[in-house]
């Protein structure tokens, strides 16, 4: 018997709770019970198949539904939702979609309640000391983790600017997670999104703030993504694989709500804002160059990472990886994403995002990045 050899001091908080199961969309009108809610605001996206059925649930006195969110939600997006929810004295949220409404919907509910404006919030200029509206989060592609942890993403594409906003507040009260939200996700948004989870998963194992807690969710993130995710794309309406992939995204979502993610992420975002690369893909490409690096500097928990995707050292791992990204029609060279020597001094210049970078496990230098991305050019 090895020795449990645990010894420092480490934490694990998720105050969400979290309700799951196919079918479980249809709890949503029992959740809001205990809230006397008058105006609930609806953050979603247009198109999605079943906005219809939570339209027609009574949720509060009145519900307004707002779906003008961009993919990479735009920073005056979320601010003219937060005007709407101010002037419109809304005081409940459902984020309703993927990452993107899911996000919007955190900020919406967290500056709603104040007068401060989002630009305040992103220099810092003033303080949020105002509990954020009643929330609830359903995500509607397993992926992103969005609905269980602390933080949302905001964009100026214009400006080429990636924004993090942070706070304890921003854990919404309920995530409802149903699977079968999922079954008419696109095969190229169920691939994208799934290999988002596998990075979040990735990312919190070689994380520096990684401990014991987060390391078992993201192992078995790994384990299932690797399980099912072709058969998600592949079979859009299996069930088995639907549910899988949920729950894979879901602990994935709690292991780097603890630790926050690192390299791959910082290095994605200058992919996404520069070549307009799907999020998911872009973080999957550098998995298994990232895998290697890492392994440098923590050999004995990259092969346990390389385990729970069924191989036996690291370097397999790798190609394991790679086989996943193109079993499910993804790239795994950054030429197949039109993006040339050019390209990556461009994302050597913009992707140190600090708390992202300098979280992983391994330094990385311009020197060292460059020699990743040319690994996979």
């Amino acid at each position: 018997m090895q020795p449990f050899r645990q010894k420092q001091i480490y934490l694990f908080n998720n105050p969400v709770n979290i309700v799951f199961g196919r079918g479980s969309f249809s709890l949503l009108e029992t959740l809001f019970q205990e809230t006397a809610s008058s105006h609930v605001l609806v953050v979603s996206t247009q198109g999605l198949p079943a906005l219809d059925r939570l339209d027609a649930m009574r949720l509060g006195d009145k519900k307004t539904i707002l779906t003008d969110i961009s993919p990479n939600p735009q920073v005056e997006e979320i601010q003219r939702g937060i005007e709407l929810a101010r002037s419109e004295s809304v005081d409940s949220v459902v984020g309703f979609g993927g990452g993107s409404a899911m996000d919007a919907a955190k900020v919406i509910a967290y500056l709603a309640p104040t007068d401060i404006s989002i630009e305040e919030v992103l220099l810092k200029a003033r303080r949020v000391t105002t509990p954020s509206l009643f929330t609830i989060l359903i995500p509607t592609t397993a992926g992103t983790g969005a609905e269980v942890t602390r933080w949302a993403s905001l964009w100026d594409t214009d400006a080429k600017k990636k924004f993090s906003v942070e706070d304890q507040e921003m854990y919404t009260r309920h995530a409802l997670i149903d699977p079968e939200l999922c079954t008419t996700l696109p095969p190229m948004l169920t691939a994208a999104t799934g290999v988002d989870a596998l990075s979040h998963a990735c990312e919190a194992s070689w994380s520096i703030h990684a401990n014991p807690i987060s390391d078992i969710h993201a192992r078995e993130a790994v384990r299932l993504i690797f399980d099912h995710l072709p058969g998600a794309v592949q079979e859009p309406s299996n069930m088995e694989h639907r549910e899988a992939m949920s729950f894979a995204a879901t602990i994935a979502g709690l292991a780097f709500s603890n630790t926050k993610t690192a390299a791959a992420h910082s290095i994605s975002y200058p992919m996404t804002l520069n070549f307009g690369t799907l999020h998911g893909q872009a973080t999957g490409i550098m998995l298994a160059p990232l895998l290697r690096y890492n392994s440098e500097q923590i050999p004995e928990k990259m092969n346990s990472l390389a385990r729970a995707m069924g191989a036996d050292h690291v370097e397999v791992a790798a190609g394991k990886i790679d086989g996943l990204l193109k079993e499910c029609g993804m790239a795994t060279r950054l030429s197949e994403l039109g993006i040339d020597s050019n390209g990556i001094d461009a994302i050597i210049a913009e992707g140190f995002t600090p708390g992202r970078m300098d979280n992983n496990a391994r330094q990385i230098t311009e020197d060292n990045l460059r020699d990743l991305l040319t690994e996979i050019s």
